[in-house]
């Protein structure tokens, strides 16, 4: 479990920094979240917030200003 939230704040820490695209509109409770494919932070391949669809993942999102 704490590497599936280590891996989901390093991948919303990189959307941050990649200038991904962001939605059209607002989040809603109980919507999808939009997908997000980013790099790897270990230089593997990109990873997709679907490889965790159907499983419970915190999103932590950091700003250090």
């Amino acid at each position: 479990m704490v590497s599936g939230i280590s891996m989901a704040s390093v991948l919303a820490l990189l959307a941050a920094a990649s200038g991904a695209a962001s939605p059209t509109g607002p989040l809603a409770v109980g919507r999808p979240v939009p997908d997000l494919v980013l790099p790897d932070a270990g230089g593997g391949a990109p990873r997709s917030l679907a490889e965790w669809r159907g499983r419970r993942y915190v999103l932590h999102v950091f700003a250090s200003w």
